[in-house]
């Protein structure tokens, strides 16, 4: 009994600091990089990728340069967000 109060105090916990992010046809995202890597590799792939199906939670992702199109869950996509905006400048 409670290991179940336990469990349901971890996931309230842990639901009240978790997005739940949504994505759509045509946005950019980085990818998990799920082959072997060392302590300084990066995480997440260096080149863009595109969706081009949604299943929500689970994306299709297709690679730009390659074309290689590959399934994704929600938790192993990042957006992709742009330092500036082209349109402020001057």
């Amino acid at each position: 009994n409670n290991i179940l109060a336990q469990q349901s105090s971890n996931k309230t916990r842990y639901d009240r600091h978790r997005g739940d992010p949504h994505y759509n046809i045509g946005d950019r995202v980085f990818t998990k990089v799920f082959t072997s890597r060392t302590k300084l590799d990066p995480h997440y792939s260096a080149d863009p990728q595109i969706i081009v199906q949604v299943n929500h939670p689970t994306y299709i992702v297709r690679h730009l340069s390659t074309g290689i199109e590959r399934s994704y869950h929600v938790s192993d996509l990042r957006p992709v967000t742009l330092a500036y905006d082209d349109d402020s400048r001057i």
